[in-house]
């Protein structure tokens, strides 16, 4: 699947695509990320279940790039 997704860190938010394995993720499960520390714009999109940021294999590809964005109406 291509999911698309928003995320917020230190009052700021990010835009960003990837792709989920079937086997692991249906349409409507949350995802998780893991951030870039410095950099919470960079981050890995973890596509197997019960991984731990840090850990190693987290399914993903690689690091990703999102895209600033102002925050969505209601964000607080």
């Amino acid at each position: 699947f291509l999911v698309s997704y928003q995320y917020s860190s230190d009052d700021q938010w990010f835009d960003s695509e990837g792709f989920m394995p079937r086997r692991y993720w249906d349409k409507g499960d949350p995802i998780s990320l893991c951030l870039v520390p410095n950099d919470p714009a960079q981050h890995i999109l973890v596509s197997v279940p019960d991984v731990v940021c840090g850990d190693g294999n987290l399914g993903g590809d690689d690091i990703r790039e999102a895209e600033r964005i102002p925050a969505p109406s209601g964000a607080g």
